[in-house]
């Protein structure tokens, strides 16, 4: 009996996963809309080869978590470089693999809230 009243208090609501299965839709569509042609026109990739690229990025969304240092993006909050330090570069990279990363991070936690919402 307690553990099905856990269950039910960690179970999101409904109109949460439909909200995120809607955006990880999008985000599919997006890359099928715009990346699928681009790398099976120009870069004469096969469609398995792109369903590896894809998932191997969806892995890498789903594992890595680039966390900058926000206080040491450089002069005027990252818009120039402080050429004394190597810090706020490097930082700024990890700010542009987060924002790179973020379309699967979507994805990928819809497939989560998914699992949890029906599978518990």
């Amino acid at each position: 009996m307690a553990k099905e009243k856990l269950r039910e208090i960690h179970r999101p609501q409904i109109l949460f996963v439909l909200w995120r299965v809607a955006a990880a839709a999008l985000v599919i569509y997006l890359f099928y809309a715009y990346l699928f042609p681009v790398l099976r026109d120009e870069a004469e990739l096969s469609v398995l080869q792109i369903i590896g690229i894809f998932t191997i990025y969806f892995a890498a969304s789903a594992i890595l978590n680039p966390l900058p240092d926000y206080n040491n993006m450089g002069w005027f909050g990252g818009w120039f470089n402080d050429p004394t330090q190597i810090e706020d570069n490097i930082n700024r990279k990890l700010q542009g693999l987060r924002i790179l990363l973020f379309p699967g991070k979507i994805v990928i936690s819809a497939f989560v809230y998914l699992k949890r919402y029906f599978i518990g």
